[in-house]
C-alpha cells in the first residue's frame, strides 16, 4: 500500500468568483439541484475508481437525516451537515479485496484530487484537520 506522508496543504481551497463571501456557483444552485448534481458526480467518481485495476467501493454512510436523534442511533454526523442534506457520503475503498483503512494512503489522495477537480463545490474529507479520507461531499451554506 502506498502511503502519503502528508496529504495536501491545509487551508482554503481557491473558490470561484466570490460575492459576499460565497462563490457565485454556491449562490446559484438550490439544495435540490445540488443533490442531483452530487449523484451525477458520485457516479463519475465510482466509474473512475472501477477503472483502476482491482479498486472497488462499498457504501459506508450516506443520508443520515432519518436516523438523527432516534434511540439507539449513534452517528458522528451533524444535523444539517452534508450527510443530513443528502450531499455527502462515506465510501470504503478496497484494492484487490483488501480494505484501505489508512486515510493517508496515496490511493485516497488520488481519489480526493479527482473528486475536487470535478466541480468547484466538491469537497474531500482528506483536507480536514481530523482527516476523513473516505468522505466525499458538496458544499452547501458553508458546510462540507
Amino acid at each position: 500500500m502506498r502511503r502519503a506522508s502528508r496529504l495536501l496543504p491545509r487551508g482554503e481551497r481557491p473558490e470561484a468568483l466570490s460575492v459576499f463571501g460565497e462563490s457565485v456557483v454556491e449562490r446559484m444552485l438550490s439544495l435540490g439541484e445540488r443533490q442531483r448534481l452530487f449523484v451525477g458526480l458520485l457516479g463519475r467518481l465510482i466509474e473512475y475508481t472501477y477503472k483502476q485495476p482491482g479498486w472497488e467501493f462499498s457504501l459506508a454512510e450516506g443520508y443520515i437525516g432519518d436516523s438523527i436523534n432516534k434511540p439507539g442511533e449513534d452517528t458522528p454526523h451533524k444535523r444539517h451537515g452534508a450527510h443530513f442534506n443528502r450531499l455527502g457520503i462515506d465510501l470504503n475503498l478496497f484494492i484487490y479485496g483488501k480494505l484501505v483503512s489508512d486515510g493517508a494512503a496515496l490511493e485516497w489522495l488520488e481519489l480526493g484530487v479527482f473528486w475536487e477537480e470535478l466541480h468547484p463545490l466538491c469537497f474531500w474529507g482528506g483536507r480536514l484537520d481530523n482527516v476523513d479520507s473516505n468522505h466525499f461531499s458538496l458544499r452547501y451554506r458553508g458546510v462540507a
